[in-house]
């Protein structure tokens, strides 16, 4: 499959959600449904979105939090019980995080009170291992 190179994915998640990762073209169509849609249904501008993507500052936003609770839902990101799960994750991490999958998933797993502070806290924290992963 053609390959897209330098595509801003929130991983989301994710998934996925993840900054300048290698994704197959499916996955990158995939990627802007889900976003135009979560964008359509949450009142935050695309500028801030397309700033933390670049590698700008990850604020504190209430909005920006359900933005990416959208997001993790409509990738598939949450199990029943309402927790992010690694097995549904794990699929759409890129290439640049092989062979550190498992190690990124579970050092950004968070747990919060509510699906929004989860996918936050996940989102910003594999947003900074993609330029960290050294660190993993």
């Amino acid at each position: 499959m053609k390959s897209v190179t330098q595509l801003v994915i929130v991983l989301n998640l994710l998934g996925c959600l993840v900054h300048s990762f290698t994704l197959k073209e499916n996955d990158l169509q995939m990627y802007m449904r889900i976003r135009n849609i979560c964008l359509s249904e949450i009142p935050i501008d695309v500028k801030l979105i397309e700033t933390i993507d670049a590698g700008g500052p990850f604020p504190k936003d209430s909005d920006l939090k359900c933005f990416y609770q959208c997001m993790f839902e409509r990738f598939g990101f949450f199990d029943k019980n309402g927790d992010i799960s690694v097995e549904n994750v794990r699929p759409f991490l890129a290439k640049e995080f092989e062979g550190t999958n498992d190690k990124v998933i579970y050092k950004c797993l968070a747990k919060a009170p509510t699906k929004c502070q989860s996918s936050y806290l996940m989102q910003k924290c594999m947003l900074y291992y993609m330029y960290h992963i050294s660190e993993l």
